[in-house]
């Protein structure tokens, strides 16, 4: 559960990124394309994700740790964020790996 609520924390905050003017981007992905053609939608899908996300860890950990947990991981995702995508990388198949191993750990 912490694994999930993880990837849509990472999914909201880079719909949010994905439609920032100073940010920068490569328009290969067809996310990045459709983020910065569409930034309303983009930051609509990124809010309903973040709030998902925090609901998911609400329910999972109860209120004062689900709230605590859920902040510490969006300042850990959105540093990454900013860190790590003007680098290249947050390539979607490494992310795909790495949470794979993740929630394959966590559920075993």
């Amino acid at each position: 559960m912490i694994t999930i609520t993880v990837l849509i924390a990472l999914a909201g905050f880079v719909c949010f990124y994905i439609t920032s003017k100073r940010a920068v981007l490569t328009k290969e992905l067809p996310l990045v394309k459709w983020g910065q053609q569409q930034p309303l939608m983009a930051k609509r899908v990124g809010s309903a994700l973040l709030i998902i996300g925090g609901a998911l860890s609400i329910v999972a950990l109860g209120i004062g740790a689900g709230i605590f947990a859920y902040s510490v991981v969006l300042m850990t995702v959105g540093s990454l964020v900013v860190l790590l995508n003007p680098l290249r990388v947050l390539d979607p198949k490494v992310l795909v790996l790495m949470f794979t191993v993740s929630l394959l750990l966590e559920l075993l």
